[in-house]
């Protein structure tokens, strides 16, 4: 197929870059596009994969003309091992990507928007026959925590698995090296492995009684990355790097936030991912320059709103200091459907997956004003859509508890009476409110009112404030600001009181402003 005719473009890529904008017209194009791409691969006996970072929101590749396979879900990464159609020399990659609205896969709608394309990092993936495994939900294969910590010592456990393709090996060497944030070796794992002419090779490692470390925290994040490798002899066939920290942290009802033992109020902002002009397509270095921002102004928080974001975020995060939650995108209704509950499922799962090992992240998020859109339809339709939407709480639930055991899980719901009524805010360990006391209603000093009636009600809730702010625009400004007027007085009115309200509020355990920058 002559495909020289298209337009040339850098990945990165969104085609809706300029159509979001206030252009007139009303709309942007939500469908399918398509991309293709020459490369050429030695006959060097080495297995290739394809490592999509992200892409919105239905992909299928194709090499060769051949279908590889396809992923639903605009904001985890995914991996497709392509070693079977690919030929030596001169090679096709062809992939269609769709945005267009499907009622089975989440967001189905939200206030932000829907950019198409393959818009985070794309990679070409070289590997031996043995080597980790590449398609575990689009993570590195290697999953480190801590199973004890203390300021004084812990306890380090890694695992993964080997992918066998070639069953002539007989014995490998499992090498995990622990080094510091100037790149000095600090600890050190082996494990000699028979591999029986098996298809994979599950492994863990422990070492105990870790010590002279320092521990991970917003004053000093001290991080660690743990390179695991396979050695067959003393050759070297596979290498994976990942971030690690040493932090412990809890949630408490009454006291909110501790991390390492000692109190900390979660102070940010939630983030949407895009930029005037360039959509959602940004580079790593303009993802990393938003979380400056946030630590600039004093932030320790950071609410992924309302979607998993790029590795560079989490991997600034990490290296500023910054807590983290992490959310899929459920974002104001739901589908009654198994594949809407199917694509959900693998969303929560890929999201942990590829994102377990970053110390800044301690909370994983699935629901946003999931009750939202219930206003604008039929009564006889929301008894059943109230029963599914409860159900399906306890069943991400329930997968975020088995696949990390480690941190807490959260929904985001707004000021509205069926949270309550249909016993869905007894489902997470953190209830997240988004409130605009004194912008979309009531006064400022309500908001504290709120919550204080929502501590007493109910003693033994997790509280935060997922989402509080108010709109400005540096053109308006009053001496006597009004609610939802935007001038800047007001906002600065608005974020004051509301600060101070939090402040005061130990049961409070943080709280995020809407919005860290303006968006599309």
């Amino acid at each position: 197929y002559d495909h020289s005719s298209w337009l040339p473009v850098r990945i990165p890529h969104t085609w809706n870059n300029v159509d979001v904008l206030a252009d007139g017209s009303r709309g942007y194009y939500r469908g399918e596009a398509w991309y293709r791409k020459k490369i050429k691969v030695p006959d060097d006996g080495r297995r290739r994969f394809l490592h999509f970072e992200g892409a919105n929101q239905v992909i299928t590749l194709y090499v060769n003309g051949q279908e590889v396979g396809n992923h639903i879900g605009g904001y985890t990464a995914f991996t497709f091992d392509i070693t079977p159609y690919i030929k030596p020399g001169g090679n096709i990659l062809a992939v269609k990507v769709d945005n267009g609205h499907d009622t089975s896969i989440p967001p189905l709608s939200a206030d932000f928007t829907f950019f198409g394309g393959i818009y985070r990092n794309l990679w070409l993936i070289s590997t031996e026959q043995v080597h980790l495994d590449l398609l575990n939900h689009g993570s590195s294969g290697v999953f480190i925590d801590c199973t004890s910590l203390d300021e004084n010592s812990a306890d380090l456990r890694i695992r993964g698995r080997i992918m066998l393709h070639d069953k002539s090996k007989s014995q490998l060497k499992i090498v995990s090296s622990v080094y510091d944030d100037s790149y000095s070796k600090v600890y050190e794992i082996a494990t000699s492995m028979a591999t029986k002419g098996r298809d994979t090779l599950d492994f863990i490692q422990e070492k105990s009684g870790l010590t002279d470390f320092k521990l991970w925290s917003p004053s000093e994040p001290s991080i660690y990355t743990v390179r695991t490798a396979i050695y067959e002899g003393d050759i070297l066939l596979d290498e994976v790097y990942n971030p690690f920290g040493f932090r412990w942290f809890e949630f408490n009802a009454s006291e909110g936030f501790f991390l390492n033992g000692s109190p900390l109020k979660l102070q940010g902002a939630n983030r949407h991912q895009d930029r005037w002009s360039l959509g959602n397509a940004l580079s790593d270095d303009m993802h990393r320059k938003d979380v400056a921002l946030l630590k600039a102004m004093g932030g320790n928080f950071l609410r992924t709103a309302h979607y998993p974001q790029s590795r560079a975020v989490l991997e600034a995060a990490d290296r500023s200091g910054i807590l983290v939650w992490e959310e899929i995108p459920l974002v104001n209704e739901i589908t009654i459907s198994d594949a809407f509950t199917e694509n959900s499922k693998n969303m929560l799962r890929e999201m942990i997956r590829q994102h377990y090992n970053h110390p800044s992240v301690v909370i994983w998020a699935y629901m946003n004003e999931i009750y939202w859109k219930h206003r604008f339809l039929p009564e006889d339709e929301l008894p059943e859509r109230n029963e599914f939407t409860l159900f399906l709480a306890k069943e991400l639930e329930a997968i975020a508890r088995k696949e990390d055991s480690t941190r807490y899980t959260a929904m985001a719901v707004h000021k509205y009476p069926l949270y309550e009524e249909s016993g869905i805010l007894d489902v997470p360990m953190i209830i997240g409110w988004n409130l605009y006391h004194g912008w979309y209603y009531d006064t400022y000093k309500d908001f504290g009112k709120f919550m204080d009636e929502q501590h007493e009600n109910h003693p033994e809730r997790v509280l935060m404030v997922s989402e509080f702010g108010a709109g400005s625009d540096v053109r308006l400004s009053s001496n006597s600001p009004e609610r939802f007027d935007f001038t800047t007085e007001g906002q600065l009115d608005f974020m004051s009181a509301f600060l101070a309200q939090i402040q005061e509020r130990q049961f409070i355990a943080g709280a995020s402003g809407w919005n860290l920058i303006d968006f599309s």
